[in-house]
């Protein structure tokens, strides 16, 4: 005999925080009443009976263009560690097209030597256009050229960060970038 899935039988209580008007919440199945409580750096938490969040920066498109399948999939997996979404290019057009795309990422990461043109020429291209030119980039390259990372925030890179990646490294960069773009200079 297979197995009965009992449906929760307790009811939440929709008037959490106890204080709180119930008019500013949002019913969610599963999970009560929540509220929108504003925060000092801009940004909204969404309380409820069950758990706390913030959705500041949560869960954005950020775009790896890398053409080592590799160094690819170990910067995928920091930007799922952050809870981002990440997007996957191979090469400099298609670097070019997946920018264009609705919804633009809010982050390009970007490597500089890759077919198709180099990161460098794309770089060049997403900052000349409207579209995303104000979308931030950080640019990982294997160069050993001493002037490359002068030359790439001249061209309009927010980081530049060397190969072999460290992940703290990145995922420190990735976040301060998100920040900045969060709170405007």
């Amino acid at each position: 005999m297979p197995a009965r899935h009992h449906r929760r039988t307790e009811k939440r209580s929709t008037q959490w925080p106890p204080d709180a008007p119930a008019a500013r919440g949002a019913d969610r199945p599963g999970q009560g009443r929540r509220w929108r409580v504003p925060c000092p750096q801009g940004n909204f938490h969404y309380v409820g009976p069950t758990h706390c969040f913030a959705l500041t920066n949560a869960n954005v498109k950020i775009l790896v263009a890398d053409d080592d399948p590799v160094i690819s999939q170990l910067v995928c997996s920091i930007v799922r560690e952050l809870k981002h979404q990440p997007i996957t290019a191979f090469d400099a057009m298609q670097t070019l097209m997946f920018a264009m795309r609705e919804p633009v990422p809010a982050l390009i990461i970007l490597d500089i030597n890759m077919p198709g043109g180099t990161g460098l020429q794309a770089l060049t291209k997403l900052k000349k256009s409207t579209k995303t030119g104000s979308i931030p980039v950080i640019v990982l390259s294997g160069t050993s050229e001493l002037d490359m990372p002068q030359q790439v925030k001249a061209l309009g890179a927010d980081e530049f960060l060397s190969k072999p990646i460290n992940p703290e490294v990145l995922s420190l960069a990735i976040q301060r970038v998100l920040r900045e773009v969060e709170t405007p200079r």
